[in-house]
C-alpha cells in the first residue's frame, strides 16, 4: 500500500522575500532623491514666476503713471500691485517671508532703494528709486529682482536655511546683498527668462 506523500504547502521562503523587500528598497533610494530634487525645482519656478508677473505688473503701473515716459515706481505699492495681480501677495519689505504661509513663492515683498550705488558684475550701478521685489519660495530660496527707472533689471537667488531669514526682512538682505556683489558662497546664477 502506497503512504500519501506530504503535501508541500506553497509560499515563498524568507530568502526570496528578503530579495523583493531589497529591490524595493533600492529602487526608492533612486527614486526619493529624485522626487525630492523635482519639487524643489517646482517650487522654485512658482517664486521666479510670482517676481515676474510682480514685474509685469509694477512696468503696467508705472508706465501707467508716468504716462510712458522715464520709469518711476512712485506708483507702485503692495495696493496697486494686488488690484493688477490678484493671483499673488504683495506685503512690504519688512514683513518676514518665512513665517505665516509668505514662504510659499506667491508672497512677494515690495519696497525700493532710495539713492545710493552699488558694484554689480564689477561696474558702479546707481539704484537711485529701484524696485525691490523679493520672494522666498518653499524651498528655502530667496529670489530678488531690481528694477531700476531706467529699465535695467538685476536678478538673483540665494539659498537660505530653514531657520534663516526668520528676522523680518533679512531674506530680503541676503537676497540684496547677492545682488550687490557682498554675500557669501551660496550664491547660485538665475537662468534668464
Amino acid at each position: 500500500m502506497r503512504t500519501p506523500h506530504p503535501r508541500r504547502e506553497a509560499g515563498f521562503t524568507l530568502i526570496e522575500l528578503m530579495v523583493v523587500v531589497l529591490v524595493i528598497g533600492i529602487l526608492l533610494a533612486i527614486a526619493v532623491p529624485t522626487f525630492l530634487g523635482a519639487r524643489n525645482r517646482a517650487n522654485d519656478s512658482v517664486a521666479r514666476s510670482s517676481l515676474r508677473n510682480a514685474l509685469v505688473a509694477a512696468n503696467v503701473i508705472a508706465s501707467d503713471a508716468t504716462g510712458g515716459g522715464s520709469l518711476s515706481w512712485a506708483g507702485v505699492s503692495t495696493t496697486s500691485l494686488a488690484a493688477a495681480e490678484p493671483s499673488l501677495t504683495f506685503v512690504s519689505a519688512s514683513t518676514n517671508l518665512a513665517s505665516g504661509g509668505n514662504s510659499n513663492g506667491r508672497t512677494i515683498s515690495v519696497g525700493t532703494i532710495g539713492t545710493g550705488s552699488v558694484t554689480f558684475a564689477s561696474s558702479p550701478v546707481t539704484v537711485n528709486g529701484a524696485l525691490v521685489l523679493v520672494a522666498r519660495s518653499a524651498s528655502n530660496t530667496c529670489f530678488a529682482v531690481w528694477a531700476l527707472p531706467d529699465g535695467s533689471v538685476f536678478r538673483t537667488q540665494v539659498a537660505v536655511g530653514a531657520a534663516s531669514a526668520t528676522v523680518a526682512g533679512s531674506c530680503r538682505a541676503q537676497a540684496l546683498a547677492t545682488l550687490a556683489g557682498t554675500a557669501g558662497a551660496n550664491v547660485s546664477s538665475w537662468p534668464t527668462w
